[in-house]
């Protein structure tokens, strides 16, 4: 039996190998993309919920029941999934070192998301005596049965994917492709073409034929 490879059979291995590379840098910014838009989406849905809720009394209409949403606590977390939203659609369009600049700055956004979640839970007491001021037209009024539900939980999660996905785009993200680079033509491709109809056009007309019917 031969040793030798069969010549039609072809490289097969040379050949698999450098299409794997640029199907794992799409694949790889896919998910950053959509870990970001998940990210941003959870902490604008989070931001617009009530984070906490308490009674106020010494109004004259006895109890009231008070809430504050999360962007009435911590205005921050719903800033930065702005930023965010507009950070994933940056990745996609970025380059390079313009793509490790967007991906920093999701990384600061996303913590700036989980360190504003984490104080809005901690502390909701001021946005709630705010809420109690106004619903009872006295600024002393008195707080009681304070809850904190557990939508600044969400806020820190979307907060991390943001910032998980930014840490991707800065280490990572100047190796994938551009959004545009697949749908660019190859350069010398236009001239080429472009240089043959021309000789074409003028063996017609030599020809005493009108290239253009």
């Amino acid at each position: 039996m031969s040793d030798r490879a069969d010549p039609a059979a072809g490289p097969v291995s040379d050949g698999a190998e450098p299409a794997a590379g640029p199907v794992r840098a799409r694949r790889a910014l896919t998910v950053v993309v959509l870990a970001c838009l998940a990210g941003a989406g959870l902490a604008l849905l989070a931001g617009g919920q009530t984070w906490a809720s308490a009674v106020a009394t010494g109004g004259p209409a006895g109890s009231v029941a008070v809430r504050a949403s999360g962007t009435d606590i911590v205005p921050v977390v719903a800033a930065l999934g702005l930023v965010a939203l507009a950070g994933s659609v940056a990745v996609l369009a970025a380059r390079r070192t313009g793509r490790r600049l967007v991906g920093v700055l999701l990384v600061l956004a996303g913590a700036g998301i989980g360190a504003g979640a984490l104080a809005g839970r901690a502390g909701p007491e001021p946005a709630i005596r705010e809420a109690a001021g106004e619903a009872t037209g006295r600024i002393g009024a008195t707080v009681s049965e304070l809850t904190v539900t557990g939508w600044p939980w969400l806020a820190l999660l979307g907060g991390l994917l943001v910032l998980a996905s930014g840490a991707a785009a800065a280490l990572t993200g100047p190796r994938w492709a551009a959004m545009s680079s697949r749908y660019q033509r190859p350069a010398g491709r236009t001239g080429t073409a472009t240089s043959a109809e021309s000789g074409d056009a003028w063996s017609a007309l030599d020809h005493g034929t009108d290239p253009t019917v």
